[in-house]
């Protein structure tokens, strides 16, 4: 066989090959396309209320993207990337501080095909009574108030180690229902009392119809604990102290506190927490709603570790000219408060801590540029055991006209503290250490002093 006859064969059977190869139409066959396919390990996903992060996996042939129908509820990453096997996807889902539950959709999307997981986070759960109660206070407490606007660096160790516990004054609520507080004055408050091992306690309060507003639902609530809570935290503090005046029964406020009471509760009281939870409260001397919605909600003092009685501030304005005799935070008072919630209302007397006023208030009179620090009033010549002084003050009549102002002096507080023991009450504290006169004369240190020789004798 020549050359030429092995080359034409050649090309016959090259060209038969390449016509069997084609359609009986003469068109060369389509290849079949490869079917899209998406295979996810989860078909929906639960969170808590508390949001978090989950990661499910995707395994598809073509390349794919994702998205969520609520990019602020649920975000998911990565959102896009080739085809592949078990590739891992993490979904974070935001925090809800709703009552109710919210729901969102993740679509998964290759080529033409798309598969879905429904996602829902779980709403705020309802409180129902406290999970974690207050124990019994089996001690008895020496207490000071110290607002944000005095400073701390005036009053010794020598004052400030006969304290257990101060209350820093105030994180304030704002309209957000967040609060705010001067974190200088707290670090540093907080540095010195730890420092001699004494415990601080942040004190909320602020405008008292946020403070309705904001105790209304589960929601509000929570985001006012949220911040407080975050303040605690960051300095390591000792607990929480409720100063908002006043909830009232006449408008629902009392038994809206009483729930925010039971959340700190659960919160403080826990046992990985183990803080302390406290409330100032009114004298109970007058009746209405604000008293009310302290003695007649038992559940209320099963949340507190102990209640501050403001038994101070008892006193007649220019409206009552002929009541110049008041003293606004006397020792009479201390008892008329006692026998109410203790005595009447049934209140554990280890829960009552009554206070001790380092300021002094006029009677019959008005109150504006007249009320004096026990400082002031020692400094202007007033007796640091007497409980009375005629003074003058620049800011009333121009310093022209003396006038009689009322006050706790170291008999009265050390009577005071006397009662308290005698009563077995929960302790005694201040409105406030920056009044007081931080040397001898200190009402703190009097009061001290009467403290421990009180727990000598018994």
């Amino acid at each position: 066989m020549n050359l030429n006859f092995r080359y034409a064969v050649c090309v016959l059977l090259s060209s038969a090959m390449a016509f069997a190869a084609c359609s009986k139409d003469g068109e060369p066959d389509t290849p079949v396309e490869e079917e899209t396919s998406i295979t996810i390990t989860a078909e929906s996903m639960d969170f808590s209320s508390e949001g978090g992060t989950k990661t499910f996996y995707i395994t598809t042939n073509k390349d794919w993207y994702i998205r969520s129908s609520n990019n602020y509820l649920v975000k998911v990453s990565p959102s896009q990337g080739e085809a592949g096997r078990s590739i891992a996807i993490t979904a974070t889902a935001a925090e809800n501080t709703a009552e109710i539950s919210k729901s969102a959709t993740i679509y998964v999307t290759a080529d033409d095909k798309t598969e879905n997981i429904s996602v829902t986070i779980g709403g705020v759960p309802e409180v129902v009574g406290p999970s974690y109660y207050a124990p019994e206070n089996t001690k008895f407490h020496h207490i000071s108030y110290i607002p944000y606007y005095q400073d701390i660096r005036t009053v010794p160790d020598s004052i400030l180690c006969k304290l257990d516990y101060v209350c820093f004054a105030f994180a304030t609520i704002q309209s957000s229902y967040a609060v705010s507080a001067d974190e200088t004055e707290l670090k540093e408050v907080t540095r010195r009392c730890h420092a001699l091992g004494v415990k601080v306690l942040l004190c909320f309060g602020g405008t008292s119809s946020i403070f309705k507003e904001m105790a209304k639902t589960r929601t509000t609530r929570k985001i006012f604990i949220k911040s407080v809570m975050a303040l605690v935290n960051k300095y390591d503090l000792d607990g929480v102290d409720n100063d908002w005046e006043w909830p009232t029964d006449s408008d629902g406020s009392g038994a809206n506190n009483l729930l925010l009471m039971q959340e700190f509760s659960n919160i403080l009281h826990a046992p990985e927490t183990n803080k302390i939870l406290t409330m100032a409260i009114n004298s109970g001397k007058y009746s209405g709603g604000h008293r009310n919605a302290i003695a007649n909600r038992k559940e209320l003092w099963d949340t507190v570790d102990w209640f501050h009685v403001m038994t101070y501030d008892d006193f007649a304005n220019q409206n009552y000219p002929t009541i110049t005799e008041r003293n606004h935070s006397s020792l009479d008072f201390l008892k008329l408060s006692y026998d109410f919630y203790v005595t009447t209302s049934g209140l554990p007397a280890s829960k009552y801590l009554g206070g001790i006023a380092c300021y002094g208030r006029p009677s019959g009179i008005t109150q504006s540029g007249t009320v004096l620090t026990f400082k002031k009033i020692v400094a202007l010549g007033g007796d640091p055991d007497g409980d009375e002084a005629w003074v003058t003050s620049s800011s009333y009549d121009n310093g022209n006209t003396k006038y009689r102002v009322f006050y706790n002096g170291r008999v009265t507080a050390r009577n005071k503290v006397s009662y308290m023991k005698e009563k077995n009450t929960g302790g005694y504290f201040f409105w406030e250490l920056g009044q007081d006169k931080v040397d001898t004369c200190s009402l703190v240190r009097a009061s001290y002093l009467q403290m421990m020789a009180e727990s000598q004798i018994n």
